[in-house]
């Protein structure tokens, strides 16, 4: 899994999309003990977005067909306001194809680059 560049993007998605016999075990969320997150909502945006990347064909796939079903739908009464969701469709689709180019060989190899010692860790 660690020669795989979709890891830069999401440790968890990666392992969903390279490990494909695994077992899972239900657990339940705790409470967070420490601190509030300091993650802000763009940030946690991105990170979606990061994870939705890593799974493009799926994301594609499925993106296509929500397309067309739409379509369908509204063929009979196309209008600006039925439309206006195809925009922010498209925008979401462009964005999550644009964070997916994130995963790229050259990036990931410089990022272990960054890693002077395991022990250091």
């Amino acid at each position: 899994m660690l020669i795989k560049s979709y890891l830069w993007n999401s440790y968890s998605s990666s392992v969903i999309r390279a490990i494909k016999d695994r077992t899972s075990i239900p657990s339940i969320r705790g409470v967070r003990y420490v601190q509030p997150s300091k993650m802000n909502f763009p940030a946690l945006v991105f990170h979606s977005l990061a994870i939705i990347s890593v799974l493009r064909r799926e994301f594609i796939i499925r993106s296509i067909t929500f397309f067309l079903v739409y379509l369908f739908f509204i063929f009979n009464n196309i209008s600006v306001i039925t439309l206006t969701p195809i925009f922010f469709f498209l925008l979401f689709v462009f964005t999550v194809l644009k964070i997916s180019t994130r995963a790229d060989k050259i990036g990931f190899e410089k990022s272990l680059d960054n890693i002077g010692s395991i022990d250091v860790l």
